[in-house]
């Protein structure tokens, strides 16, 4: 396809037919083509499409590509979607702005190669590509306005630099007609003055060329108060003097006014911006030789991070590659964003010009001329937008621009951006240590350090702090963190002369609308270090989409800090912006919050019924709370259910505790009963501890709620808190927990069959590890039962694998697989991950047991798999213990060693003890096969004291112990952990360990020669 933007817009398909497109796709592919070979923002493209932009601008954009890429066809592929964006690429065999710039690079080669003929066809050929005005169909925006009188001035450039070919090769006569019209369209423009009288001298009418700049001084006299420059006034000279050697116009090289010198002076020191700093160095040095437009760069960043200080430290380094000079203008004065009219009159002053036009846009196109051939620095402090700012970037590459604002100002096309953020605490405290000395900060370094946080890293907070310690040099440093300890003083404490935090934040706070005022104000009441955007629907009681927009909006004022981490995105207040917001009146706040917490709560209820561990996916209050609007909105988005918890678990916690300060007793233990799953997925047991306790305080002292409300839910975390207390080995306690459990769901009040299955499930887990086998199978063929009334699949299944592991252990191997094909003919009609690991797990362990060690491997290595893609790390470092086992069952010692050392990392960084002594446990057996003894006895006595109060566990401790041993030459000992392992065993009905225990002893005394 090919494309033109130099005339009307047009979209030309493979036979140069012209694509039909509406005036938006036009305006779309405009903006789009403007920004060739690069993603153009979505920002970007919305303040090109629209001045001002719908609430719906972003919707109404992806709906306007779509549009445009099925209208051009399979071609349509050029356009790409990008993170954050568009692009479309174009070369300038299909863009005829490339092409026009291509051919002109091309003409200026020739140039330099004195081969003016192919320079002049060069040129025409450029030029011959224009077909009237850029982008003259289009009803263009403030945005894509500037864009078309870039590109005339590029052609004008052109245009120019045409005439000055055909002059040095005698084609005056000729450009004569063209002349004459182009200085009556653009009568200010020297170059072509100064061409139409050079090309009447040489036409032999000097007196026409005289007239031509008598006609030129007395306009630039009469508008703006100025003399021609100094090319204009040699040539009349020249002319005057009838000068032979006037033949090519060859402008005096120096003759300028004096360079504009406006930077304020440079700041005594910065801290912590060396890399922005040699950024923009860079940026503002490197060669652009071939360039079509001043290099500008942009510094972003919240008030008070120090981008004035940047830019005028940034530009005083570079003053010597600007030798026409550095101009400063201020953009906000005490009312307000200054008018552009009003700034470039200032600029216009300081180039020289007496009397402005008062006209802005003859201001604008002055103010241009004037910088079209030098190289000058401009810096522009303050700017609120880029319609602001558009007007006083200057034409020519050899000038550059560098703008400081609060927001990016995506819509200027900078070369180049820096952001500016608060600075780290170490930078924070070697400011203090510039201003307040290194001594003093030294000796109270735990003070500085306090007085830094409070500041937040602001400079501006950090200044006006040293500013304060160093007109009181009596003041110990202890004095002023006292003072800023209290938040809310802190910012009327933060205030120095004319520098005051509160200020700063108050210009920013006064520019944004009433809506995104009000949600900066109930963002600073929420607890959370950080949040997803999405908190603002449910603060404002708005929609998804627009919530997210007004808080894309303060981060783009730069009142809300973001840190990228997809897909989950995260803000943040600056610790003084919440302050600020803190000291606003918000009469709403409470039910605010309160909607909040629910949409917080109904998120964790709605998808922790998607996840896998389904005997803790408790409801603790079904019915209770209908799910809102915001709650299905944003539960449809949430793909991996396990990702979402993980990402906003610091929220979470974080919400958990502010609904317990706001006194939402019922939204803290529903929140305890919907995390309870999570947080057994992750083994983040004392997190679940506290949040369980937390909840049931919270369920005891909550009155309001009916009494079946409270007994279940007090039943549902009773029952939570017994699986917590079978993780961390407190066997006893659990049974109590269940056992009290199982009573309240089974209560006239409660009923709940499900719930009072899961009790006996549980019930039953803690008789199977302490050796009750009966007890256990009983409490399991309950649960089957009452899972089989409620017709809860996955609880029966879940009951069915534990009686297989009863099955197992005893030796009943064909009931345990009889058992298990039914779980598993389940799991799989079911799809579901975690009761197929479960299913193979309980199989892999019956193999083992069978001597099939291969295919136990297989099986474990399945369940492996599958723990992985759950997610629950906990559960699959238990599981490489179990395929550790299998292969060191089949002498496998390189492969078991492996999968023990993996778990064993895990159940370090877990502190769980049980964990510890099996791998200690497994590792002495390998050091006892490769015949390390004593290493292996070490392993063996260690994880014997370390192994909890679980009967299996200090059996197989005591019977490993017994085995290095014996090996040591130590019967007697050996003998008494043998018996005492043997005999828990056979009690216990874990039969197939007992036979096992027999044989191992035998073979070991077999070995070393002792009495059976």
């Amino acid at each position: 396809m090919r494309f033109r933007l130099l005339g009307p817009v047009e979209c030309l398909d493979e036979h140069d037919r012209p694509v039909a497109l509406s005036a938006r796709q036009r305006t779309l592919l405009a903006a789009l083509l403007l920004n060739s070979g690069r993603t153009a923002t979505t920002g970007l493209l919305i303040g090109m499409i629209w001045d001002v932009p719908p609430p719906s601008a972003a919707a109404n954009l992806r709906t306007h590509i779509g549009a445009l890429r099925r209208r051009m066809g399979p071609g349509g592929a050029q356009l790409l979607s990008r993170p954050g964006g568009y692009r479309l690429d174009a070369g300038p065999d299909s863009l005829d702005v490339l092409r026009f710039r291509e051919l002109a690079a091309d003409a200026e080669r020739a140039l330099r190669e004195d081969d003016l003929r192919s320079a002049a066809e060069r040129f025409a050929a450029a030029l011959d590509l224009w077909r009237g005005d850029p982008l003259e169909d289009l009803d263009c925006t403030i945005a894509l306005r500037a864009d078309a009188d870039r590109l005339d001035e590029e052609r004008l450039h052109v245009l120019e630099r045409h005439h000055d070919v055909a002059l040095a090769l005698g084609e005056h006569a000729a450009l004569l007609p063209g002349l004459h019209a182009l200085v009556r369209e653009h009568p200010l423009r020297e170059r072509l003055r100064a061409q139409l009288m050079l090309a009447l001298h040489r036409a032999g009418r000097p007196t026409d060329a005289l007239a031509a700049y008598a006609d030129v001084r007395a306009l630039l006299a009469a508008e703006h108060g100025i003399d021609p420059g100094a090319e204009l006034a040699e040539l009349h000279r020249r002319i005057l003097a009838a000068d032979p050697g006037l033949t090519v116009l060859d402008p005096p090289a120096a003759e300028r006014p004096a360079a504009p010198a406006g930077l304020p002076p440079a700041p005594a020191a910065l801290t912590g911006r060396d890399a922005e700093l040699a950024a923009l160095h860079h940026g503002l040095t490197r060669d652009r030789a071939g360039g079509e437009r001043p290099a500008v760069w942009m510094i972003s960043g919240a008030g008070g991070t120090g981008k004035t200080a940047l830019a005028v430290q940034a530009a005083h380094q570079v003053r010597e590659h600007y030798p026409d000079g550095q101009l400063f203008a201020a953009l906000r004065d005490a009312r307000g964003p200054a008018r552009p009219v009003d700034v470039l009159g200032r600029l216009l002053r300081s180039l020289g010009v007496r009397d402005a036009p008062v006209d802005a846009e003859e201001r604008a196109a002055l103010y241009r001329n004037l910088l079209a051939d030098r190289r000058v620095l401009v810096v522009l402090d303050g700017a609120a937008d880029a319609a602001g700012v558009r007007p006083l970037i200057p034409g020519g590459s050899g000038n550059a621009v560098l703008v400081t604002g609060r927001p990016a100002l995506t819509g200027l096309d900078a070369a180049g951006h820096v952001s500016l953020r608060v600075l780290s605490a170490a930078d924070g405290i070697r400011l203090l240590e510039r201003w307040v000395g290194a001594d003093r900060t030294h000796r109270e370094a735990d003070e500085a350090a306090r007085i830094a946080h409070y500041c937040g890293g602001l400079p501006l907070a950090l200044r006006i702090a040293a500013a304060q310690l160093a007109a009181r040099p009596h003041w110990p440093l202890r004095a002023l963190a006292e003072r800023l300890a209290d938040e809310r003083t802190r910012l009327s404490r933060l205030s120095a002369g004319d520098l005051d935090v509160r200020a700063g934040l108050a210009l920013g706070y006064d520019e944004l609308d009433p809506t995104a005022r009000r949600l900066l104000r109930l963002l600073s009441r929420v607890d959370c270090a950080e949040f997803p955007a999405w908190i603002a629907a449910p603060l404002l009681d708005i929609g998804v989409d627009e919530a997210e927009e007004i808080v894309e909006a303060l981060a783009e004022a730069r009142l809300l800090d973001v840190r990228e981490d997809p897909p989950h995105h995260r803000f943040r207040l600056h610790d003084l912006t919440r302050a600020f917001g803190r000291e606003q009146p918000e009469d709403a706040a409470p039910a605010a919050l309160r909607r909040l917490a629910d949409t917080w709560l109904g998120l964790a209820e709605h998808l922790n019924r998607r996840l896998p561990h389904h005997d803790l996916c408790f409801d603790a209050a079904p019915g209770a709370n209908r799910p809102g609007p915001h709650v299905t909105a944003l539960a449809e988005r949430v793909r991996d259910p396990v990702r979402w918890f993980d990402a906003m678990w610091p929220e979470l916690r974080a919400t958990v505790e502010q609904c317990a300060a706001l006194g939402l007793g019922e939204h803290a233990w529903r929140f305890a009963a919907a995390t309870a799953a999570y947080q057994d997925l992750r083994a983040d047991y004392a997190d679940w501890a506290v949040l369980n306790r937390a909840g049931l305080d919270a369920l005891h002292a909550d009155h309001h709620q009916p009494r079946a409300v409270r007994l279940r839910g007090e039943a549902v975390l009773l029952q939570q808190r017994g699986v917590l207390d079978c993780r961390r080995n407190d066997l006893e306690q659990a049974a109590r927990r269940f056992a009290e459990a199982r009573r309240l769901f089974a209560s006239d009040d409660v009923t709940d069959a499900e719930g009072e299955a899961y009790a006996w499930h549980g019930l039953g887990w803690t008789a199977e590890w302490r050796g009750q086998p009966a007890e256990a199978r009983g409490c399991h063929e309950q649960a089957i039962s009452a899972f089989a009334t409620g017709g809860n699949v996955h609880g029966a299944l879940a009951a069915r694998c534990s009686l297989a592991a009863i099955g197992r252990r005893s030796g009943r191997f064909d009931d345990a697989v009889e058992h298990l094909t039914d779980a598993m003919t389940t799991a799989r009609a079911l799809a579901d991950d975690s009761a197929e690991l479960s299913v193979c797990l309980e199989l892999g362990r019956v193999e083992r047991e069978r001597g099939d060690t291969g295919r136990a491997a297989q099986l474990l290595r399945r369940s492996l798999a599958l723990a992985g893609r759950l997610g629950d790390r906990d559960l699959a470092a238990n599981l490489r213990l179990f395929l550790a086992e299998a292969h060191l069952d089949a002498e496998e010692v390189g492969d078991g060693g492996y999968e023990v050392w993996q778990a064993l990392g895990f159940f370090h960084e877990a502190a769980d003890d049980a964990g510890i002594a099996w791998a200690y446990r497994l590792l002495s057996r390998i050091d006892r096969t490769r015949g390390r003894l004593p290493t292996a006895l070490r392993f063996a006595e260690h994880a014997l004291a370390i192994v909890p109060d679980l009967p299996a566990e200090r059996a197989r401790a005591r019977r490993e112990l017994a085995c290095c041993l014996l090996l040591h030459g130590r019967a007697e000992q050996a003998r008494e952990h043998w018996d005492a392992a043997q005999h828990w065993f056979a009690a216990a009905g874990f039969d197939v360990e007992a036979h096992r225990t027999r044989l191992e002893r035998h073979e070991i005394e077999s070995d070393v020669g002792s009495t059976p």
